[in-house]
């Protein structure tokens, strides 16, 4: 999914203008990559379940009919079918 990767890559590159020397820079830098990493050992259970859905969650809307898509794929693609298929 792309929000997670945009969120991480938002957050550590804000770290690349904390600090006025290389080693600051690459310190604050750390701090932030290693606050991911640990989302990632642990699988997020120090995360509320709120935080959890905003990290790994993906906001995409569908500006067609699904049938309009034909054979494409996507995760919205994949999302709508599935759904349709809970509500029958």
């Amino acid at each position: 999914m792309t929000c997670q990767f945009l969120y991480f890559q938002t957050e550590v590159f804000k770290c690349f203008l904390k600090g006025s020397t290389l080693e600051e820079i690459y310190s604050n830098v750390a701090l932030e990559a290693n606050y991911w990493l640990s989302i990632l050992y642990d699988q997020g259970r120090a995360l509320s379940l709120s935080e959890l859905f905003e990290l790994i969650g993906e906001s995409k809307n569908m500006s067609r009919a699904l049938e309009d898509y034909g054979s494409q794929k996507s995760t919205s693609i994949t999302t709508a079918k599935r759904l349709a298929e809970c509500m029958l």
